[in-house]
């Protein structure tokens, strides 16, 4: 019997400043707080640009396409 190797995944994460959740997530509300967090875990290795499409935020948010965009204005007013 072969034994199976493990295969190393890497667990990524976002970090997100407490100042965000105790000030910010109460001023937009939840799904535009859920978008910019969504935008952030794209923002790595010095990366300061994200581009996913809408069809994939929609897929890992579990929202409409009319409620995406909603949330985006909502943070291009703050």
């Amino acid at each position: 019997m072969e034994r199976k190797t493990p295969t190393k995944q890497t667990i990524s994460y976002t970090t997100i400043q407490d100042y965000f959740l105790a000030h910010w997530v109460s001023i937009i509300g939840l799904g535009p707080a859920m978008l910019y967090l969504q935008f952030l875990s794209y923002c790595h290795k010095g990366k300061d640009i994200a581009w996913p499409s809408i069809k994939t935020l929609n897929k890992r948010m579990g929202t409409t396409t009319k409620s995406l965009i909603k949330y985006r204005t909502t943070l291009l007013e703050y």
